[in-house]
């Protein structure tokens, strides 16, 4: 599951590992709502924000119960709140996933905002918008921020089935993708 705020290099980095690896099932947050709702963002008093996030967990569910049983699956998604992320890992318990990975992005707020601002569907964000929603992400994330290793395991007294197994923390500025051969 990837994590990060907005402008992050979510979508690009596992578009990368999609062509590398076209094996994997992707589950897109963005693109489904793109598909279904002409567009990510909705109006909180409309109360079709609620309707999506259950349209989406619907196709996690399908997606997850259509996949072979030893199939690797990401789940694109912004998931800054930590009652989202929650949610999103409670359910992947319950559909039976063994292993859950957080791609956590740790890109720096120059990058987010250069690349966020150049999205064509940035309709009434600014770059104040911007950097406050990169601060509350990071503020929201305080329990997936774990110190400067790039690769975290759970201790197992520590576990709790609302956490992720393991994170990795990714930036992708870097010139390599972790654990993937230059192409």
């Amino acid at each position: 599951m990837t994590s990060g705020p907005r402008g992050a290099g979510k979508s690009t980095y596992v578009s990368l590992v999609r062509k590398i690896s076209p094996e994997i099932l992707v589950i897109d947050r963005d693109e489904i709502y793109a598909k279904e709702f002409s567009g990510c963002s909705f109006d909180p008093y409309t109360g079709m924000h609620i309707v999506a996030a259950q349209f989406f967990k619907q196709h996690i569910k399908e997606g997850i119960d259509s996949a072979d049983e030893d199939a690797k699956i990401i789940i694109d998604a912004w998931n800054g709140f930590g009652t989202q992320r929650k949610g999103y890992i409670r359910l992947l318990r319950d559909l039976g996933v063994e292993t859950i990975v957080c791609w956590y992005f740790v890109t720096p707020l120059s990058a987010c905002l250069e690349w966020f601002m150049q999205k064509p569907d940035i309709r009434g964000f600014s770059e104040g918008s911007c950097i406050w929603d990169y601060n509350l992400y990071h503020e929201e994330a305080s329990d997936i921020n774990y110190p400067e290793h790039k690769i975290y395991l759970i201790e197992k007294d520590d576990f709790d089935d609302s956490n992720f197994d393991m994170i990795c923390r990714i930036n992708p500025l870097q010139l390599t993708l972790p654990g993937v051969p230059l192409i």
